[in-house]
Parts: C-alpha cells; sequence; structure tokens
C-alpha cells in the first residue's frame, strides 16, 4: 500500500492527503488559477487549502490581497476570478 502525500493547508496550517485539498498554482506563464480536487494537476507552483469555507476566509484574509497567505506561497497576485472560484468551491 503505497502512502498518500501530505500537505499543509494555508488556512489552517494542519496536514491533509493531497486529494483532499483544493490546489491553487501559479503556472510558469504567472498565470493563477484553482484546481478542485479531482482534476488533472496543472504544473507551476502550488499551495493548498481546505475545503472548508473557513479555511478559504483565513487563506484569503489579510490586510490587503498582497500579504494572505495564498499570495506569499505563490508568489504572485490572486485575481478577483481566483477569489470567486475558492469561495464557490466550498459553498
Amino acid at each position: 500500500m503505497k502512502n498518500k502525500p501530505l500537505r499543509r493547508c494555508t488556512g489552517c496550517f494542519q496536514e491533509f492527503p493531497q486529494g483532499d485539498l483544493i490546489r491553487v498554482v501559479r503556472t510558469p506563464k504567472n498565470v493563477v488559477k484553482v484546481c478542485a480536487p479531482g482534476e488533472p494537476k496543472t504544473p507551476g507552483r502550488g499551495a493548498y487549502v481546505c475545503a472548508n469555507g473557513e479555511c478559504v476566509k483565513k487563506a484569503l484574509k489579510a490586510k490587503g490581497r498582497k500579504r494572505c497567505p495564498l499570495h506569499f506561497w505563490l508568489e504572485a497576485p490572486l485575481s478577483d476570478d481566483v477569489h470567486k472560484k475558492l469561495l464557490q468551491l466550498v459553498e
């Protein structure tokens, strides 16, 4: 039996199996997009967040968008579309 890789949520900072989390990725062309659980993995630098509304809000919340945890991990600005899609996935 193969071990599932663990990833840390950027909202609550707890570790979960990679397949249970929502992945936000910055592609090599500096485009930030959301990959829902079960979707094919998009190449690029990724950050993970629980599929829990509170964790998503924590990961997006900060004093300005440039200081939110997801922005920090991805080293790229998050668009309004990314915010909306993340919030839609957890509703």
